[in-house]
């Protein structure tokens, strides 16, 4: 055999057997992302779960924004009936209510806040994910104790997010983890 066939077979070898190598390891064990909160180790013949979190992230298209909630609750969209709302939903373990979430008219929620203000009611400035924002505790008007976050999002829209005081650790999460999407 001459030094050059025995040159190609040689090298022919070696990328057959690092190819081989490679394609065994890859099969044995891969890690894959599990939609945006969970990652996995899987192999042909097992999957075992490594990190979970206890969150989901609601995430809309429509209205560009997005944001994370516990696990066991659930989502309603829309919550209810509006004349006003745009849009609305709510969140909260079943059914679905302690959080709601309206874009509403910006000329309603000035009217709305203006009435607030009068009562008594004090907001504080705030910037939820680079954008104005408005937070208070409403004690009185409404049927129960209500915090509060609205955020201007342009000249036709607010973005009113609401919780039930009893879910204000759900609600901090949220307003915490609220983003703005393009």
């Amino acid at each position: 055999m001459s030094k050059s066939l025995l040159t190609f077979v040689l090298i022919l070898v070696i990328i057959g057997a690092a190819w081989w190598v490679w394609h065994e390891m890859s099969d044995s064990a891969v890690e894959v992302e599990i939609g945006t909160n969970q990652t996995a180790t899987t192999s042909p013949e097992e999957f075992v779960e490594i990190e979970t979190t206890d969150v989901n992230i609601y995430r809309n298209e429509d209205w560009g924004f997005q944001f994370e909630y516990p696990q066991e609750w659930e989502v309603r969209e829309p919550a209810f009936v509006s004349g006003v709302s745009l849009f609305n939903m709510a969140i909260g373990p079943a059914p679905a209510n302690g959080i709601t979430i309206n874009i509403t008219p910006k000329n309603w929620i000035e009217g709305a806040m203006t009435k607030m203000k009068a009562r008594g009611v004090v907001f504080e400035e705030i910037f939820l994910d680079g954008k104005s924002a408005y937070k208070t505790y409403d004690k009185d008007g409404w049927s129960r104790p209500a915090i509060l976050t609205l955020v201007l999002v342009s000249d036709e829209y607010w973005i009113d997010i609401t919780g039930i005081s009893k879910y204000e650790e759900e609600y901090n999460q949220i307003i915490e983890s609220f983003e703005f999407i393009e």
